[in-house]
């Protein structure tokens, strides 16, 4: 209420804030993550065409987007909290690879309310899709508030997590039997 002491304060203060805001960012997150980023080569690779055991939680991110910034943190700590061999995170930036955003129908626009999208693959293929797409006459877009329980909910991360962590069990335990097989047989 000072503007109303004085107006000339209020003025520079404005100034100070407006400049503040546009020249000191939000600082990002640094915490532990196990996320890792792809590329457009790499996604294919990994995501597509890789191993048919491993699921992909990648969040369709642009480094401009607060919802993105917000994001961060809780991607990180599901990543974490969740990663597996065959249970992994990832982040693609749709603002260098438009085209596989626009293959996966994420809005690359400024104005676009798809921006973050978390998408579930599995054997290569779409599962989840967090905001989901309505398809009709109109495509609409459906909110969703990525908080981390909203997160593991809707994407049954529990579950999912049980079933890799038994795969990558029985997977460590053949690959111990195969070593101990072939030093018996040496």
């Amino acid at each position: 209420m000072f503007w109303k002491q004085n107006v000339v304060y209020a003025i520079i203060f404005g100034l100070v804030w407006l400049l503040q805001a546009c020249f000191l960012q939000q600082p990002y997150y640094q915490g532990p993550d196990q996320v890792l980023y792809l590329r457009d080569f790499t996604f294919e690779q990994e995501v597509l065409h890789g191993d048919t055991r491993t699921m992909w939680l990648i969040a369709f991110y642009a480094a401009w987007s607060p919802a993105c910034i917000k994001l961060q943190p809780i991607f990180a700590e599901l990543s974490a909290d969740f990663g597996l061999p065959f249970l992994k995170f990832a982040k693609l930036d749709i603002t260098r690879y438009p085209d596989l955003a626009k293959k996966y129908d994420v809005d690359v626009s400024s104005m676009s309310k798809q921006i973050p999208t978390l998408i579930l693959f599995r054997h290569g293929r779409e599962l989840v899709r967090r905001p989901g797409v309505l398809c009709g006459s109109k495509k609409s877009v459906q909110k969703f508030f990525f908080t981390y329980e909203n997160i593991v909910a809707a994407f049954s991360l529990n579950e999912f997590y049980m079933e890799c962590k038994k795969l990558s069990a029985s997977s460590s335990r053949s690959g111990v039997e195969e070593m101990v097989g072939g030093k018996k047989d040496q």
